[in-house]
C-alpha cells in the first residue's frame, strides 16, 4: 500500500511540474498548428512555436515569417488572421501572441523539433553596462 501511495505521489508532482514550467508543446501540437498555418495568406513560415498549460488551457506563443517587403499595418493583419485561425480552430486555446518579421532563408523548411527548438536558442543581445 505505501508503495501505491509513492507512486501516486510520484506521478502527481510530475504531471504538476510539467504543468508550471514553460514546456515545450507535442509535436502533434507543432503539426497541427503548421498545416493550420499553411494555406493562410501571407504567412511564408511557421519559425517558433511555445505554448503552455494554464488550467484547462492552452496559452501559445509563435513566430511566423512573413515578406519583408511588407508595412506594419499589413503584418499586424497577418497576424491578427493567424489569432482567428487558431481561436476558430482550437477551443482550448485561452490566448495567443504571434510574433512576426521578415521570413528568411535560415527558417525555410524547419522540421517540426527545429521549430519547437527555437525558442530555447535566442538570448539576448542587450548587455548591461555597471557603472561604479
Amino acid at each position: 500500500m505505501a508503495l501505491f501511495i509513492l507512486r501516486t505521489g510520484i506521478f502527481i508532482l510530475r504531471e504538476s511540474s510539467v504543468e508550471l514550467m514553460d514546456t515545450v508543446p507535442s509535436k502533434e501540437l507543432a503539426k497541427q498548428i503548421r498545416a493550420m498555418l499553411a494555406g493562410l495568406k501571407g504567412v511564408k513560415q511557421l519559425e517558433e512555436l511555445q505554448a503552455h498549460r494554464f488550467g484547462p488551457h492552452i496559452v501559445m506563443n509563435l513566430t511566423v515569417g512573413i515578406d519583408g517587403k511588407l508595412t506594419v499595418k499589413q503584418g499586424d493583419r497577418i497576424a491578427t488572421s493567424v489569432e482567428k485561425r487558431i481561436y476558430d480552430s482550437m477551443p482550448s486555446v485561452l490566448r495567443v501572441h504571434v510574433h512576426y518579421h521578415p521570413a528568411d532563408k535560415k527558417h525555410e523548411n524547419m522540421t517540426i523539433e527545429e521549430i519547437l527548438s527555437e525558442g530555447r536558442q535566442h538570448t539576448s543581445p542587450y548587455q548591461p553596462e555597471y557603472y561604479e
